[in-house]
């Protein structure tokens, strides 16, 4: 699947609308967008696990985490895990 032209014509301003940007656009508007629909566009998604203890702050490097300095966060989801 692709797009063939990579490029709608706006039929209120004639401009181009690219149309990866404008799905991504679409997809990162969309709070109800899941995980799937994002990795579903070509976005990369990476988990792990810290320790996070309540009443603090922390600074995650995410690059750290095998993230590339350069992307774009797309979302960020916190999940408590269940003590065992």
């Amino acid at each position: 699947m692709y797009f063939k032209k990579g490029f709608v014509t706006c039929g209120h301003c004639g401009d181009q609308v690219d149309l990866w940007q404008a799905a991504l656009d679409r997809a990162t508007r969309l709070s109800a967008t899941g995980a799937g629909a994002l990795v579903s566009l070509g976005a990369a998604q990476t988990t792990f696990v810290i320790p996070l203890e309540t009443g603090k702050y922390y600074t995650v490097e995410l690059t750290n985490y095998g993230v590339p300095a350069d992307a774009r966060i797309l979302r960020i989801e916190w999940a408590e895990l269940p003590s065992i």
